[in-house]
């Protein structure tokens, strides 16, 4: 909020974008949320890049055994919302149907 203060005050309230305003208030919570997590961090004694380097290496860990489960989930989510098929349509695959 302060952030938008300064800005509004800088410019005097005159052509003010409000994409422009929610992308600084939104960049703003981003610096803070970093700032905050790296206090968090040095606060518990940690370093903080072999903290990064955990946290990347369980990330890749969890997206290669997640990954088949994840295209699954979206490729039906596809399906569902495309209404392509519905209950009761006929599929006919070469010869079967």
């Amino acid at each position: 909020m302060v952030t938008a203060r300064i800005y509004l005050r800088k410019h005097r309230y005159e052509n003010i974008h409000l994409y422009l305003l929610l992308g600084v208030i939104r960049i703003s919570n981003i610096l803070i949320s970093i700032v905050f997590i790296s206090a968090l961090i040095m606060a518990f004694g940690l370093r903080p890049l072999e903290f990064l380097t955990r946290i990347t290496i369980v990330a890749a860990a969890i997206a290669i055994v997640s990954k088949e489960y994840i295209a699954n989930t979206i490729n039906g989510l596809i399906i569902l919302f495309a209404d392509q098929f519905a209950l009761g349509d006929m599929i006919k695959i070469n010869e079967k149907k």
